[in-house]
């Protein structure tokens, strides 16, 4: 039993010993296995990002004072709505959106279901590239949002928001026109001559929500402003894709386990070299016949 503790022990000893001694091949192919995942991280299209990092742009919109009285919604919902997301992406001709090492056709080839949730589930619920909440620059009770957008391309970033401001007022636009339409119509038909009210008076608020309607509806004024522009605000830094960092983890794992095997590989060659009459043998198993020397 000790003499099998010692051999057991010198065997664990000689494997060490040759690692050791083939240490800067173990070194060379596990750097290789470093230096490649590297080269896939930062030239792979990821997520849509360029060589892995994410730019973030933001901008600061609000209701129109003058539209408060007919929004029945929030606006954070409003521009919470992925049909409204998609909508954008799709006015800057944006042929596929890629988030999170994962992407969709947003051009027609994919149906509009799958689309929208992705969108529901890469950017809305999930919150790292895209966020929709309210302005903490103008206080809780103002009507202003903030919205951030992150992606690897700035133009992408820039145009995502203009169209999305263009989108959302628009879309709050018709949220809004049959409260409006009604307010119009109730007004004209106060003022009419007809009218069997005497009096004709009318609040100053009331007459300036009469105009503001007519010129939304006749596309002469906005309903969504902006306060501040969509802009590029920080570099968000490297960001591994989704799975990015346990692929990492098993090319180097495998690199170095590939080395270590490369490594006993060599040394039994070695040891075949040093041993002739297994040499020969195996010479003879393949034809040959003059002995090894």
């Amino acid at each position: 039993m000790k003499e099998e503790t010692q051999d057991n022990e010198f065997s664990l000893i000689d494997l060490f010993v040759i690692l050791l001694k083939r240490w800067k091949l173990i070194a060379a192919v596990t750097l290789c296995g470093i230096l490649l995942s590297l080269v896939w991280f930062f030239l792979s299209p990821q997520s849509g990002f360029k060589s892995g990092i994410l730019v973030e742009g933001r901008m600061t919109v609000m209701l129109n004072p003058a539209a408060a009285a007919f929004m029945p919604v929030d606006l954070t919902l409003v521009f919470n709505w992925p049909e409204l997301v998609l909508l954008a992406f799709g006015d800057m001709g944006l042929k596929t959106l890629e988030l999170d090492g994962s992407a969709v056709s947003i051009d027609g080839k994919t149906e509009r279901s799958v689309i929208l949730l992705f969108i529901e589930n890469k950017m809305i619920q999930g919150g790292k590239n895209f966020s929709v909440s309210a302005s903490r620059r103008l206080g809780q009770t103002s009507n202003a949002i903030d919205i951030m957008f992150r992606y690897g391309d700035p133009d992408i970033i820039k145009g995502f928001l203009e169209a999305l401001s263009k989108r959302g007022n628009a879309v709050a636009g018709e949220i809004m026109k049959p409260f409006m339409e009604t307010f119009i119509a109730d007004y004209e038909a106060f003022m009419s001559p007809d009218s069997p009210s005497l009096n004709k008076s009318l609040s100053l608020n009331e007459v300036s929500r009469y105009n503001f309607s007519k010129a939304v509806l006749a596309d002469r004024e906005r309903i969504i402003i902006e306060l501040f522009p969509p802009s590029i605000t920080e570099d968000a830094g490297t960001v591994l894709p989704s799975g990015g960092g346990g692929k990492f983890l098993v090319v180097v794992l495998a690199a170095f386990f590939f080395s270590v095997f490369l490594t006993f590989c060599l040394n039994a060659v070695d040891n075949l070299k040093k041993d002739g009459e297994t040499l020969n043998k195996i010479r003879g198993a393949l034809g040959k016949k003059d002995d090894y020397l």
